[in-house]
C-alpha cells in the first residue's frame, strides 16, 4: 500500500512540475479590438488573439502562456490574461 501512495504522489508532483515547466509569461499591448477578439502584440512582433471583453486599445495586459512543450513559439497557447 505505501508503495502505490508513493507511486501516485510521484506522478502527482511530475504533473505539478511539468505545469510550471511549461508556463510563463508574456507583455503585450491591445492593437485591436472586434467583435470581442482581443488582439494583442508583444514587443518582439508576436500578435496574439484571445475573446474577451471590457479592454481597450493600447492597453498593457500580461498573458500567461503554455508551451506546449516545444520550443516553437508558434504553437503557444494563452491560458490566463491578466
Amino acid at each position: 500500500m505505501k508503495k502505490i501512495i508513493i507511486v501516485i504522489t510521484l506522478f502527482i508532483a511530475i504533473g505539478i512540475m511539468q505545469t510550471i515547466e511549461s508556463t510563463y509569461t508574456r507583455d503585450v499591448v491591445v492593437t485591436k479590438i472586434q467583435d470581442n477578439i482581443v488582439t494583442t502584440q508583444d514587443s518582439q512582433g508576436y500578435i496574439w488573439e484571445f475573446y474577451g471583453e471590457g479592454y481597450s486599445k493600447g492597453q498593457a495586459v500580461k498573458l500567461t502562456m503554455n508551451n506546449n512543450h516545444t520550443d516553437n513559439i508558434e504553437d503557444d497557447t494563452i491560458i490566463r490574461v491578466s
